[in-house]
């Protein structure tokens, strides 16, 4: 689950009106941790505290362990150090199994809160330990910031929703720039810097075109696909899907998804694919086969090329973001931001593989009889006809090994919503 946060309030959460305005308002909310983060010199001096330290243990539950895949991810790219992410219970219920050595190791304890049950107790073992940790949170004054040794603390980030989205993304954003400070990365941090204003513009007109696009459809699973540094990211986006629409939503890496799971597609399933560079043939590759199989599919990518955006494709969304060198992407919105590439053309395309409106760009109205939750629909001709194993002597992967190359990517997403604290 999330990070949890009380609603003292008693706003309006169910309508989701604190969670769009949360949402939206992550530019500026950006722009303010980036602003804090260089006057207080607080990446300078985590970084001067933990100089030499070359193993890196992200620790979270729920959101902040998903924003923990992303952030180990980013610290392995940028950096020469060794990091990984584990869920704070597997810390307390198998820490041996989960530590090995702690002599050069700095935990980061991530928690939106400030006071997510697990990662209090994982503090404790640290502390019982004499080992040092970094916490990073968005609420001030909680038992968390007393009981780490140094604390990263983003309070223009704090939601009043409980589920997590800005602080997701300003908490991904800071622990990316926390890795270019400790990789001496001057460019990657100036490119971090550019992002407030890029989403300023690409998310001005989101909330229409997501409204547009759930109008004309109706789904009975969701399905979030990624590969590498952006699996974290995909797993986020089906928390959100599950805990703020209590829809089913899954996750898979995206060719993992061709090897039992991809029996479930139909119509009725949409597929988010979050495509990498490094691996876009592969994972195109995965995309057109689930088209063929009658599955909706919507993409996130950097560069929407013809393979993505065929008319078999019912979404594509793109945007704009700084660029910094190949394949390393600061970050990237959770269904609207793409990487390394100005807007051109349509930023959405809707269709399906298998009605007009593919062709003529009318959005089919809902068929509550074909799709709601647990509804399941026999195999199609297309899935029986187009069904295909990936196996070692198929053509990606000839492909990928002739061409495969280091990837320097790191991602930040840009969640959704917000509903309770951990």
């Amino acid at each position: 689950m999330s990070d949890q946060k009380d609603n003292r309030s008693g706003g309006p959460t169910t309508s989701g009106a604190y969670a769009l305005a949360e949402i939206l308002s992550q530019p500026k909310v950006w722009d303010a941790c980036l602003e804090l983060l260089a006057r207080e010199r607080r990446l300078e001096d985590v970084n001067q505290r933990f100089h030499g330290k070359r193993n890196w243990l992200f620790i979270g539950c729920g959101s902040s362990y998903y924003v923990s895949l992303a952030a180990a991810a980013s610290m392995n790219l940028l950096t020469e150090c060794r990091a990984r992410a584990v869920p704070a219970s597997e810390v307390l219920l198998y820490p041996e199994l989960t530590l090995g050595d702690t002599s050069d190791m700095v935990p980061v304890l991530v928690s939106r809160s400030g006071k997510t049950s697990e990662v209090l107790r994982a503090a404790q073992i640290f502390k019982d330990r004499g080992i040092e940790t970094l916490a990073i949170t968005c609420s001030a004054g909680q038992v968390l910031e007393e009981m780490a040794s140094t604390t990263i603390l983003l309070s223009p980030a704090d939601e009043q929703s409980t589920v997590m989205t800005r602080s997701f993304t300003s908490m991904l954003l800071t622990m990316q720039a926390l890795a270019a400070t400790v990789a001496d990365d001057k460019p990657f941090i100036d490119a971090l810097k550019q992002l407030p204003s890029a989403a300023e513009r690409t998310l001005h007109d989101v909330p229409k075109r997501v409204r547009e696009f759930v109008a004309g459809h109706a789904f009975a699973d969701y399905v979030s696909l990624a590969q590498g540094p952006f699996f974290g990211l995909a797993c986020e986006s089906a928390l959100k899907m599950t805990e703020m629409s209590v829809s089913y939503g899954q996750v898979f890496h995206t060719l993992e998804f061709r090897h039992g799971p991809k029996s479930i597609v139909s119509p009725e399933t949409l597929l988010v694919f979050l495509l990498s560079e490094s691996s876009y043939d592969a994972e195109c590759e995965a995309l057109e086969e689930m088209k063929q199989l009658g599955g909706t599919t919507m993409v996130v990518c950097n560069r929407a090329d013809r393979r993505a955006r065929r008319p078999t494709t019912n979404a594509c969304l793109r945007g704009a973001t700084p660029r910094t060198r190949r394949g390393a992407t600061p970050t990237r919105s959770r269904s609207a931001l793409s990487r390394d590439a100005p807007p051109t053309g349509s930023p959405m395309t809707v269709g399906s593989s298998n009605d007009p409106s593919a062709r003529t760009g009318e959005r089919p109205a809902p068929d509550p009889t074909r799709s709601g939750p647990g509804v399941r629909h026999p195999p199609c001709a297309a899935r029986a006809t187009a069904s295909r194993e990936a196996d070692a002597g198929s053509s990606w992967l000839r492909a990928t090994r002739s061409r495969h190359r280091a990837v320097r990517g790191v991602a930040c997403a840009i969640p959704a919503t917000r509903t309770t604290p951990s």
